[in-house]
């Protein structure tokens, strides 16, 4: 048997769904949180196209919680920040609402379509992206320089 971290979900007709890091787990004041919780609601909110959520409370008091939302075009991001806040407070728990919201233009991910929070939180801690992640499985390596910006 192997275990490789993944959340998945086998149906009787052979088909899955790779739900995603079962490490990716973050811990609020105490309360242990995964992050396809955050996922599930913040997918089923209009104006979101793409999201990643981190923790930096520990090295970065000052961002906290950080969410990364790529908004769809024409979305008002001020009322978007707004519902996503709300709809986090509502359907999960105070403890689920982001310290920050920074918009994205877009959000890397791996070559087979995984979001990528384990590496972004070093890159967002200061670790250089050639340490933090194989910049060849990555779809879009620039965007991680991008994303990193966004806390300079």
């Amino acid at each position: 048997m192997w275990r490789h971290g993944d959340w998945v979900t086998i149906f009787d007709d052979g088909y899955s769904i790779v739900h995603g890091r079962s490490d990716a787990t973050l811990n609020r004041a105490g309360v242990r949180i995964g992050t396809a919780e955050f996922y599930r609601v913040l997918e089923e909110i209009p104006g979101v196209a793409d999201s990643l959520i981190v923790d930096l409370s520990s090295s970065r008091p000052d961002v906290g919680l950080l969410l990364l939302v790529v908004s769809r075009p024409d979305t008002d991001q001020e009322q978007l920040s707004e519902r996503i806040r709300d709809e986090l407070r509502v359907k999960m728990s105070r403890r689920h609402v982001p310290d920050r919201i920074e918009w994205v233009p877009a959000l890397p991910r791996t070559l087979n379509g995984k979001n990528l929070e384990m590496p972004i939180k070093p890159i967002l801690q200061g670790t250089p992206v050639e340490r933090a992640v194989n910049i060849e499985s990555v779809d879009r390596p620039n965007l991680l320089t991008a994303v990193a910006s966004r806390l300079s």
